[in-house]
C-alpha cells in the first residue's frame, strides 16, 4: 500500500484522497467512536466465529433433546400365498396363539427406549447447553477485548495526530528561522559555521516531522484494518 502525505490538505492512501485536515481535531473529523466500535464488532471474523459456535452448540441440544427418536422404529411389509391360515405361538403354556391369513399386508411401529434414556439425558441436554453457555461468556469476553483494543488504538491515533502538528510547527519555524539565517549570512552578521548549525536543525526537524506523519498514516491504515473498513470510510464527511 502506497502513503502519499501532504500536511495542509490532505493524505492519499492507496491511490484514494481522503481529506484529514490538521487545522481541526482528527475526533471531529472521524465518526463517533461507539460507532466505530460497534463497526468493527460486525466486521470481526473471531466474533463472526463464535456466532457460529453458539448457533452449533444450539444445534447440539436440539439433537440431544429429539435423540430418544431414534428409538422409534416403523415397520411395513406385504406377504402373498393362499387362504391358508397361518397359526403361530410359542408352545408355552398359557401362552396366546395367533392366527393369520397368509396372503396380506403388514404394518405397525416399534418403540424401544432403554433406560439410559431416562437417567442420562438430562444430563446430556445440561452439558451442551453449557457448551453453548460457555461460548457466549466466550464471545462477550472478546467483545470487551475488542471494545478495549479499539478504544486505546483511537487515543494512540489522536496522540500521533497531534505530535504531526507540533513537528510541522517546529519545521515550518525552523524554515523561517533559516531564511533570516541566509539573509544574516549574505549581509555578513553571522558567518558559514553559524549558517550550517541552524540548516542542520532544520534538517533534523524536516526528519522529525516526516517520521510523525507515516507514524501517523502507519497507525491511521492500521486502525482502519482493525474496524475492517478503508481509511475513507472512517471519516465522518463520507
Amino acid at each position: 500500500m502506497i502513503f502519499i502525505f501532504t500536511f495542509r490538505s490532505f493524505i492519499m492512501v492507496g491511490q484514494q484522497a481522503n481529506e484529514v485536515s490538521f487545522s481541526d481535531d482528527l475526533v471531529q473529523q472521524l465518526l463517533p467512536l461507539e460507532q466505530i466500535i460497534e463497526l468493527a464488532m460486525v466486521n470481526s471474523p473471531t466474533l463472526d466465529y463464535y456466532d457460529a459456535a453458539i448457533r452449533k452448540a444450539g444445534y447440539q441440544v436440539d439433537v440431544i433433546r429429539n435423540a430418544w427418536q431414534n428409538n422409534i422404529f416403523g415397520f411395513a411389509n406385504y406377504s402373498t400365498g393362499d387362504q391358508r391360515l397361518v397359526t403361530g405361538g410359542t408352545g408355552i403354556p398359557g401362552d396366546i396363539t395367533t392366527s393369520s391369513i397368509a396372503t396380506g399386508y403388514r404394518a405397525g411401529i416399534q418403540i424401544n427406549i432403554p433406560l439410559y434414556e431416562f437417567t442420562a439425558r438430562r444430563s446430556r441436554i445440561r452439558l451442551h447447553e453449557e457448551e453453548r453457555n460457555a461460548m457466549i461468556h466466550k464471545k462477550e469476553e472478546l467483545e470487551l477485548e475488542l471494545r478495549l483494543h479499539i478504544i486505546q488504538e483511537f487515543y494512540k491515533m489522536l496522540g500521533y495526530f497531534e505530535v504531526v502538528k507540533i513537528r510541522s510547527e517546529g519545521q515550518e519555524a525552523m524554515r523561517v528561522y533559516y531564511q533570516v539565517a541566509e539573509k544574516e549570512f549574505q549581509d555578513g552578521i553571522i558567518d558559514i559555521a553559524e549558517l550550517s548549525q541552524i540548516k542542520n536543525s532544520l534538517s533534523q526537524a524536516e526528519v522529525y516531522f516526516m517520521d510523525a506523519r507515516y507514524l501517523f498514516a502507519g497507525t491511521l491504515t492500521a486502525f482502519a484494518a482493525l474496524v475492517g473498513l478503508p481509511v475513507s470510510e472512517l471519516l465522518n464527511n463520507n
